[in-house]
């Protein structure tokens, strides 16, 4: 019996039938140009074609099954790439299939174990990500999963209690401060002419972006091309990319030391940033484009006691 012999079901009694053609390379391949030439649509009424998904989920069944996924899983993995014009072509279209079935099992394991797409899963295979754990899961005795929040609960201790850091860093920055640091900017924009529910879900939106791009430069980038406040906020995108600018302050220009958020985040106070003309003159100008502006209060003092010490 040959290695041909060995990847053919068998048959009702146990014995292996006639080998097919496409279970040599040059066989699929022939039937594959078939298949191609004769379009996309043959694949549901070809008796062969129906035969060579059957032959796959029987080939690569035990390759499914190593990574906790079914034959079927590895056939529809198959007829994805059978149906690729570049896998005819190649000098082992088998070599091409029984790859590609691995890559597509492994990836969907993975997506069962982090919840995932299989699309996002396959961009993190080559990373350290562990399995999802649900709460209770370890409460065996197994100490190094607690013993790993131990660590990173006195790494973030040794960092706030590290009071020569640079204030405007993470690391020097309570996470009581950041929700305070936000009130305190959205009563400035809106003493200063915003309307507060903009300037309430605008100043979210900003601070969930700058999270995820690690940076202000890198935020104000991704923000200023995003549509999606334009819709969300009903603003003018002069004004949207004028608030990310006032928020984050990169370098564009504009004479100003940091963003508004790091000033308030370092200790900054209110009234201080109510004494920055130049603060003060873009705020106003920033909102409404095209509607009549509205007029700044005038009254510092009033305007200071409106918003929460920082």
């Amino acid at each position: 019996m040959d290695a041909t012999d060995r990847m053919t079901p068998p048959g009702p009694l146990g014995q292996p039938v006639e080998p097919r053609r496409f279970t040599s390379p040059d066989g699929l391949r022939q039937l594959l140009l078939r298949l191609h030439d004769a379009g996309p649509d043959v694949w549901a009424t070809d008796p062969e074609a129906e035969a060579l998904l059957e032959h796959c989920a029987y080939r690569f069944g035990a390759l499914a099954r190593r990574y906790r996924q079914t034959p079927h899983d590895a056939a529809v993995a198959a007829f994805e790439v059978l149906r690729a014009a570049a896998t005819a072509r190649a000098a082992d279209p088998w070599a091409v299939v029984t790859r590609a079935v691995e890559l597509t099992v492994q990836a969907n394991e993975r997506a069962d174990a982090l919840l995932c797409s299989t699309g996002k899963a396959r961009r993190l295979m080559s990373g350290g990500h562990h399995d999802v754990v649900r709460f209770g899961e370890r409460d065996d005795g197994d100490r190094s999963w607690t013993d790993h929040l131990d660590t990173i609960t006195d790494a973030r201790r040794r960092a706030s209690d590290d009071t020569s850091a640079d204030p405007s860093s993470v690391n020097g920055v309570t996470p009581r401060e950041v929700p305070v640091a936000v009130a305190n900017i959205v009563e400035l924009l809106v003493a200063l002419g915003w309307p507060r529910a903009v300037a309430t879900n605008g100043l979210d939106y900003i601070c969930s972006r700058l999270v995820e791009a690690g940076n202000p430069a890198t935020a104000f980038e991704y923000l200023r091309r995003d549509l999606t406040p334009l819709t969300l906020l009903d603003i003018p995108h002069r004004s949207w990319t004028a608030l990310c600018r006032i928020v984050l302050g990169p370098d564009d220009g504009l004479g100003q030391v940091s963003g508004l958020l790091r000033r308030v985040l370092s200790g900054e106070p209110i009234a201080t940033l109510l004494t920055d003309q130049k603060l003060v003159s873009q705020v106003a100008r920033s909102w409404l484009s095209g509607r009549d502006a509205i007029t700044p209060a005038t009254d510092r003092s009033a305007m200071t006691r409106t918003v929460r010490n920082a």
